[in-house]
């Protein structure tokens, strides 16, 4: 199998089948890419509705997971381990992609190269779609072939909306003691190997759902925000220097300064 898409879902509502179906209708061969569905949390009913819904996709390779441990985190590494394709594509639950989506990533794909998509935001309250912070970078940057790490930062905080090389990933996994940052995190671990960031057609379009209920949207106590937030500077400085010389001075710079921002907006 060339590509796996792995979705973690907990407790999945109506919106995972939107994913999915938007899955089913890409332009991509269906024998390029597998979907891995991973159930974490509550078992039933959740696993045998899933189990059911999935025989409708005929044709579309579907594996479902389940794991007792609730969290997204815990969720997509075991996602990884149960994989050996050639390159990864996350999609959370409640998003959905464009029919282009993965042929479009795909074909600009390479070893030590993160290829993102463009990225808009769909707001469930008022129905509207917008744009968000990578959205605006990707118009930014979108007449560029080739970005380094520094100037891609923005396609580094998440690791959606993207395809990574299986063998950039290595043995890195997301660490599942943080409640907040953990994709920034990831994507740090894997940035000493990444040349560079290259960016999808325009009509490679990943959409994301803003849900107030949703666990990113999730407001922490004050002091489990900073606890968070200090932890994951003082992962960033880990990480810096177990890379160096590889590292990349300015990015992990602007990870902690990003880190420490998004604490001060959510006290």
């Amino acid at each position: 199998m060339q590509l796996s898409v792995i979705i973690p879902t907990y407790c999945p509502q109506p919106y995972l089948w939107e994913c999915v179906d938007s899955l089913s209708k890409q332009t991509l061969s269906r024998d390029l890419y597998e979907v891995v569905i991973v159930l974490n949390g509550c078992f039933e009913p959740y696993y045998s509705s899933i189990q059911q819904k999935i025989k409708e996709y005929e044709g579309l390779s579907i594996r479902l997971l389940h794991t007792n441990e609730a969290g997204v985190s815990n969720a997509r590494n075991i996602g990884l381990d149960s994989t050996d394709s050639d390159y990864v594509c996350f999609i959370d639950d409640d998003d959905w992609v464009s029919e282009k989506y993965l042929g479009s990533l795909i074909e600009k794909a390479e070893d030590n190269v993160i290829v993102a998509s463009n990225v808009l935001a769909y707001n469930e309250q008022t129905r509207e779609m917008t744009l968000d912070y990578i959205s605006n970078a990707y118009n930014k940057y979108c007449g560029r072939k080739r970005l380094p790490l520094f100037e891609g930062r923005s396609f580094m905080s998440s690791s959606c909306a993207k395809i990574i090389p299986r063998q950039l990933i290595g043995k890195n996994r997301f660490n599942s003691r943080y409640a907040n940052g953990e994709d920034a995190l990831f994507m740090a671990s894997l940035s000493s190997a990444v040349d560079c960031v290259v960016l999808a057609e325009e009509q490679c379009i990943y959409y994301r759902r803003l849900r107030t209920a949703s666990v990113s949207r999730k407001r922490l106590p004050i002091t489990e925000n900073v606890v968070n937030s200090f932890r994951l500077c003082c992962s960033y400085i880990g990480l810096y220097t177990s890379n160096f010389p590889k590292s990349n001075f300015l990015f992990y710079v602007s990870r902690i300064v990003a880190t420490l921002i998004r604490m001060v907006k959510r006290l």
